[in-house]
């Protein structure tokens, strides 16, 4: 390292500033030289002390700070890297998550779909239907013929159908839920194909008055029917039931006997 005193306790060398503290502490013997070309001669002795102050050239320190902002950048890069595998692996679990609810729910509707066109669907056919008050013995008979709608038979079919009695003012919210609640495990069970009717026929376990039938043909009282049908398919995933409610409408003139709906919420499923 080549280095250059210049004579205030300073020495200078390439890219490096020392500092030294000089103390003389015995005479120094010098001879002027004969010419600018002769060799400078010093003697006596020196004591060097102080510290040394190392500072680095402007060069090295834009290469330390280019290469600090490279480092950094790097640093940077990497977590912006990171941050976005990190997104996009929740992307893509997302989306399969999404994608696998949707067929799944494709799947199911499909099923589903499947079910509902080819599942049977049995309940009164109400064209055939006929309720009469008979005249002879006072009583009501009723004629319910109930047809699989469906595409698919309809098994261990049981149905159970009730007369209530007459009354003015019928209170439909309570005969509602006595169709509901109907017990059909008293009737036997059988199959109905699709496309094919069952007849049930049944009478009124009393005989009315001519006060009461009378006051039946003139609508005073109403004769209401309800009925109940509970039976499963052959996909066995659920038992369906039908209920149905009529009531009862005299003949009028050349008009026969007939019905009309209840104003109460049938079940079909």
């Amino acid at each position: 390292m080549a280095c250059l005193f210049n004579g205030t306790g300073h020495f200078f060398c390439s890219g490096v500033a020392i500092a030294f503290k000089v103390d003389l502490v015995a005479p120094i013997m010098t001879t002027p030289p004969k010419s600018e070309e002769q060799e400078r001669k010093v003697t006596g002795k020196i004591h060097v002390r102080g510290e040394i102050t190392v500072e680095p050239s402007e060069e090295e320190k834009l290469l330390r700070e280019a290469t600090s902002n490279e480092q950094q950048t790097k640093d940077n890069e990497s977590k912006w890297i990171a941050r976005a595998t990190l997104g996009l692996v929740t992307l893509y679990a997302s989306l399969t998550w999404w994608l696998g609810c949707s067929t799944r729910n494709m799947v199911n509707y499909s099923h589903d779909q499947l079910v509902y066109s080819q599942r049977p669907w049995v309940g009164p056919e109400l064209g055939e239907t006929v309720i009469t008050l008979r005249e002879n013995d006072l009583q009501v008979q009723w004629d319910i013929h109930f047809r699989n709608f469906g595409s698919s038979p309809a098994l261990k079919v049981k149905m159970h159908t009730h007369l209530f009695a007459p009354a003015e003012r019928p209170d439909f919210v309570q005969i509602e839920q006595k169709i509901a609640t109907l017990d059909v495990s008293q009737d036997g069970e059988f199959n109905i194909f699709n496309g094919q009717s069952a007849p049930n026929r049944g009478f009124s376990s009393a005989r009315y008055d001519v006060e009461t039938k009378e006051a039946i043909k003139a609508e005073t009282f109403k004769l209401v029917l309800g009925g109940k049908i509970v039976y499963s398919d052959e996909f066995g995933e659920k038992d369906h039931m039908t209920t149905f409610c009529v009531i009862y409408v005299p003949s009028r003139d050349a008009h026969p006997e007939s019905w009309i709906t209840c104003p109460v919420k049938d079940i079909a499923n």
